[in-house]
């Protein structure tokens, strides 16, 4: 479901309309590599539906297909006044040269 495709945006846009207690009961937080990035995997389902990434510790990286409005516009069914998106790939494998190059940083400041 997830296919790694995800919009990254300020903290100051993302709200979460639970607990944080409730999100512990609900959720697995993992954490791996320089622990930079902060996941919390569905217990149901498995799918990260966002996430606090590395390349933007001041924002939150939200799944594209965890996104009701863009699961609809995947059916040709796009819901009015919805923001373009650009997707552009990232070489996770060279991920410290990708991110220099790709000023993906910028994504999660308030414009």
């Amino acid at each position: 479901m997830r296919g790694n495709k995800h919009l990254i945006i300020p903290e100051e846009d993302f709200t979460l309309d639970m607990s944080l207690e409730e999100l512990e009961d609900i959720s697995t937080l993992y954490l791996w590599g320089t622990k930079t990035a902060i996941r919390r995997f569905c217990n149901t389902c498995g799918i990260l539906p966002w996430y606090r990434p590395r390349s933007n510790p001041d924002g939150y990286g939200i799944t594209y297909m965890c996104m009701t409005e863009f699961q609809q516009q995947q059916q040709d069914q796009r819901p009015p006044n919805l923001p373009q998106i650009e997707f552009r790939s990232f070489d996770g494998q060279n991920w410290e040269e990708c991110f220099l190059k790709s000023n993906i940083q910028k994504e999660s400041k308030t414009s």
